[in-house]
């Protein structure tokens, strides 16, 4: 469960946002050594910004998000396009549900491996169904598996379902 984000004025209030980096800036200080215009948070060891407000950590992706569309994510995760946790800018988050987060880190790499027989084997979940299939040379897996990911944009579908409920 994620905590719930501070109100936009509030977040406007403390942030300012460069949309070249992705990176929060303080635009009030909130004490001790952090000052008016420096970057705001860190990385947390999955790669993640986080930023702490009145004790609470949140990731900044979720910050960046409500401020820059003015609708707070609420439930739905938030997706890097890219699959860099580290990249958040505006145009590199999109809203998802944690299925399709899921259904996203199956989909990243090759989904390719080379089995001790010497051959490989692609494998792909779409919409639930674990997919395996053997082939003889690496390029015809791979290129199986980029026919059968493209065949199911997960995201597409999900896109105007999740931009419904905002």
């Amino acid at each position: 469960m994620t905590n719930i984000l501070p109100s936009f004025e509030t977040l406007v209030e403390l942030f300012d946002y460069n949309v070249l980096t992705g990176r929060l800036i303080y635009r009030k200080s909130p004490g001790g050594s952090r000052k008016i215009g420096s970057l705001a948070g860190g990385k947390d060891f999955k790669g993640y910004y986080r930023v702490r407000i009145k004790g609470i950590d949140y990731k900044a992706s979720r910050i960046i998000y409500k401020i820059m569309t003015g609708c707070d994510p609420g439930d739905l995760t938030i997706d890097h396009i890219d699959n860099n946790q580290a990249n958040d800018c505006i145009w590199n988050l999109r809203t998802a549900t944690q299925a399709q987060q899921i259904q996203n880190r199956r989909l990243t790499g090759s989904g390719v491996r080379k089995t001790k027989s010497g051959r490989y084997q692609m494998r792909i979940m779409i919409e639930g169904t674990r997919i395996a299939r053997m082939f003889n040379t690496y390029d015809e897996a791979v290129a199986e598996y980029h026919s059968r990911s493209i065949k199911h944009p997960h995201y597409e579908q999900a896109s105007e379902e999740t931009s419904k409920t905002l």
